[in-house]
């Protein structure tokens, strides 16, 4: 569990690496549509956590690169999914 813990880790380092060489094109984002479409990828882990997740209408357009800020989003959901109290419902 730590080595793979470990690769993640190096590679989510080497991919912020290439971010200083990488063209990134901006634009308006939905971000309640990105939202809930990622919520509805992760739904299955949702439902094993028996996580309640809700959201608070109404979100801004951003101007970002959308797959940085996608990933930022997917990140977060995965650690609100995977680092919590057992006991505790989310």
């Amino acid at each position: 569990t730590a080595a793979k813990h470990m690769d993640d880790l190096i590679h989510a380092l080497l991919a912020y690496g290439r971010i200083n060489y990488e063209e990134l094109s901006f634009g308006f984002v939905n971000t309640a549509e990105m939202l809930e479409t990622m919520l509805n990828d992760f739904d299955q882990e949702i439902k094993a956590a028996q996580a309640r997740i809700i959201l608070t209408k109404p979100f801004p357009n951003v101007w970002a690169n959308a797959p940085m800020l996608k990933k930022v989003f997917r990140e977060l959901i995965e650690n609100a999914l995977k680092f919590r109290s057992p006991e505790r419902p989310l």
